[in-house]
């Protein structure tokens, strides 16, 4: 039974060890997963953003006679779009 207690004892150590490990793991992965979070808010953000200034870009173009006859017309049907969009709200709030 002694010869068994040096391997008992160093299995025990070597779990602690293991135990220690995953925990600190798991932390790291919160952590990691947490920034994930916050990466994909700011991806979102960045997004919307880079949108918005592609409809600005696009209105500027539309004001200063510079954007060319078929990104004209695609504006145009898309601001329709946004006007047929807008009136439909309007006509469900109002009902």
């Amino acid at each position: 039974m002694d010869n068994f207690l040096p391997h008992i004892t160093r299995i025990a150590s070597k779990l602690q060890l293991l135990l220690k490990q995953q925990e600190a793991m798991t932390k790291e992965l919160a952590k990691l997963r947490q920034s994930l979070d916050q990466k994909d808010v700011e991806l979102a953000a960045l997004k919307e953003l880079v949108a918005t200034l592609t409809e600005q870009n696009a209105i500027l173009k539309t004001g200063s006679q510079q954007m060319p006859a078929t990104e004209r017309k695609a504006f145009e049907r898309k601001i329709n779009q946004y006007i047929k969009d807008v009136e439909k709200a309007i006509v469900q709030l109002s009902a």
